[in-house]
């Protein structure tokens, strides 16, 4: 690296913690958190915490993380718990295991312990069309599982969710798999967060782990493939996804929809079905073209489906071996570019950053992991790091 590139690189480090600075002292306390969860509750105030007591150096930040902790748990017990990864039970399970690796947290074992049953008797009969997405559904819970079960509760769970997948998604292996239903759904929806692709990626890694039974092997196979038959062809080269089944225009580019939030679950794939890697190659080299085309529609830059979620998730593919060198060089400039777009969308008041976010309300500042500040500073934080953060499970990449 040569001197200008050094100092460059210092310059936006010191802006980058000076932007973890004053998200820590923007932080509600624990007694003004309203939510238990990691969507923009306790549970996540408190893993940012531990994430700036790295960053900054700071282990006075991990300290003040427990009070978070325990603030979520305050809140869990207050109200029924529910499946869901961002707004309930396992998202602040999932925290009290991360932070319990760093700092001593009472009754950590226990409460885990507790998480794991309700989760594991919420999947013994579940409903043919329950909620099968990343945030409030089946693929949030087996990112829990992932995490925080043991081997043999993994095993009981995946068994569990074999049984609901295969009757609701048979489909999937039929000679005549493709779908003619417009009906919007998540069955038919596209994208990571909120569709099929998503729970897709999560089982892949749960593969990759040898927890799947033959049948479901096959079945999630089948999934991948049946998914790939709604891409589109680019005459420039590639493949893009659209939002749904009965759609051909491109995706956004994000992590949420498109194409780009895609690829990392057939790279997933990759890892047991060769032929998936094509098609991520396919879907990468797609979204490097549409980084500065209006299709990509980065209208701000929040981790869900702004310039720092697009910065985060190509600084890592250009990181990853398993893709062409020259689709890896050029999401490596994309990444580049998408990190300074970032960073010039902070707004300064005194010592104050605010990221605006363009909502179907208006221009908003919301304390929140995807859409707000907190996750801009923890994607940009990510671009630095060779290895993928922790806090990526959350988005099942």
């Amino acid at each position: 690296m040569n001197v200008c590139k050094q100092s460059q690189s210092s310059k936006r480090g010191e802006r980058l913690d000076q932007i973890f600075t004053s998200c820590v002292a923007s932080m509600p306390s624990p007694e003004q958190c309203k939510y238990p969860g990691i969507s923009k509750g306790a549970a996540f105030f408190a893993f940012f915490l531990m994430e700036a007591a790295r960053r900054l150096n700071n282990p006075a930040l991990l300290v003040k993380s427990v009070t978070y902790v325990e603030r979520a748990m305050e809140l869990i017990n207050e109200r029924p718990a529910s499946s869901s990864l961002y707004q309930s039970l396992p998202g602040v399970a999932w925290t009290v295991h991360a932070i319990s690796k760093n700092h001593s947290i009472e009754g950590a074992a226990e409460v885990i312990e507790d998480a794991n049953q309700v989760i594991l008797a919420s999947t013994q009969a579940i409903e043919l069309d329950a909620n099968l997405d990343v945030i409030n559904g089946v693929a949030g819970i087996i990112i829990y599982a992932l995490r925080c079960m043991t081997r043999d509760q993994q095993k009981v769970l995946f068994h569990n969710i074999g049984q609901w997948l295969t009757r609701r998604f048979n489909y999937w292996s039929s000679d005549d798999p493709i779908s003619t239903t417009t009906r919007r759904s998540p069955e038919t929806n596209l994208g990571v967060a909120h569709g099929v692709p998503g729970l897709l990626s999560v089982l892949a890694k749960a593969n990759q782990k040898k927890l799947l039974e033959v049948d479901l092997q096959k079945l999630v196979k089948d999934g991948f493939d049946f998914i790939w038959n709604f891409s589109v062809p680019e005459r420039e080269g590639g493949c893009y996804m659209p939002h749904f089944q009965d759609l051909v225009t491109q995706g956004r580019l994000a992590w949420c929809y498109g194409s780009l939030g895609v690829s990392f679950a057939y790279l997933a794939a990759s890892a047991t079905w060769s032929a998936n890697n094509d098609r991520a190659n396919q879907l990468i080299a797609s979204s490097v073209l549409q980084y500065e085309h209006p299709s990509s529609q980065l209208n701000d830059a929040s981790l869900c489906h702004g310039t720092s979620g697009a910065a985060f998730l190509f600084s890592k593919l250009a990181n990853n071996k398993n893709i062409n060198d020259e689709i890896r060089l050029k999401a490596s400039g994309v990444a580049e570019q998408a990190i300074v777009k970032s960073m010039s969308q902070a707004i300064w008041s005194d010592n104050y950053v605010t990221f605006p976010y363009k909502s179907v309300d208006g221009i908003t500042d919301p304390a929140s992991f995807l859409e707000g500040r907190y996750g801009v500073a923890l994607a940009l934080d990510a671009t630095e790091r060779d290895e993928m953060p922790i806090w990526a499970e959350w988005l099942a990449v």
